[in-house]
This record gives structure tokens, sequence and C-alpha cells, in this order.
């Protein structure tokens, strides 16, 4: 599991998931590096069957850091692993009454620089999927992105119990 927020990685491990599951977590803290980008690389090919899921923001932005994982051009060298869009997506937010009021304080409305990843994001090969574009225009559409670090707030039971959901029923585009 990749983690864009150090908060999210926190309250994971205080609930447990490390002891409990056979799990391994990755915090980018935001933009990943070329060494974490060169770990997960390295993990993907020690664990070729494990899926690699990324948990970030809800926004054009947010998704290009994800797709960092895919490719990452400024090194010229690839670590490109088959990333997963699995926790936070538009559609856990957008026509979620419960969610979308947990999380209007962190609530943003599309800049010309989210725009511009959006128009970068949307053509690459890896978003290609039917779902992944449903999924980003979900964002455009609303023309907001969320931050997850309250998200939380809005669903039932623990974060735990929602990313193991998540990773055993495949939940991911």
């Amino acid at each position: 599991v990749t983690l864009e927020k150090l908060a999210w990685m926190k309250t994971l491990v205080a609930q447990g998931i490390l002891k409990d599951e056979d799990i391994i977590i990755v915090n980018t803290q935001g933009l990943p590096t070329r060494n974490i980008l060169a770990c997960v690389h390295f993990l993907h090919q020690s664990f070729p069957d494990a899926p690699i899921v990324h948990g970030g923001d809800v926004g054009p932005t947010a998704v290009e850091l994800m797709l960092r994982f895919d490719y990452m051009k400024s090194t010229k060298t690839k670590f490109r692993v088959p990333i997963k869009w699995g926790f936070l997506r538009p559609s856990d937010v957008y026509g979620n009454d419960d969610v979308e009021k947990a999380l209007s304080g962190s609530v943003g409305y599309l800049t010309d620089y989210d725009k511009q990843a959006d128009a970068r994001v949307r053509n690459r090969e890896c978003m290609q999927i039917v779902e992944r574009l449903n999924e980003l225009n979900l964002i455009c559409d609303a023309e907001k992105k969320y931050d997850m670090n309250d998200f939380e707030l809005g669903i039932t039971g623990s974060l735990k119990d929602f990313v193991l959901q998540r990773l055993r029923n495949n939940s991911w585009v």
C-alpha cells in the first residue's frame, strides 16, 4: 500500500494493521521521491502477485502524484509498477452526503494548475481504463478537490476496516 499522507499511515499503524495483516505500507509524504519509487519497484519485483494500491487526496494533482509510480520521467529511469487507485476515490466522496459533510473543511476548488494536471493525466496510457476516467470525470464535473486527512470522519468503522475491505474485495481501479 502506498499512502500520500502520513496521518493515514499513523492512524492505520495505531489501529494495528501491521500487527494483524500481511501488509507493507510505504508513505510518500506527498510527491514520491526517486528512492520511494525505487523501493516500491523493488517490492513489486519481490512480490509480483501483491497488488500495489495507492491512497491519496481527491483531485487531479493527487492522481498525477499516484501516476509517478507508473513512470518517473525526470530521472529517465523507469520504476514502472501496476499502481491501483484504491482508497478515497471520487466516487467515495461525490454524492455521499456523510463523507462530503465530513470533508467540508478540506474542500478546495479546482485551480488552473489542477486543470492542467487533469489534461496531463487524462491522456496517460495507464488512465485509459473506463473506471479511472469515470473517477477523474467526477472530480472535473464537481470542480472540487478534497484533502484525505479528514476522510476517516465520514466512514463507518475504522480506517483500518475501510482499507482492509478495499484490499480484500479488490476494490480499486
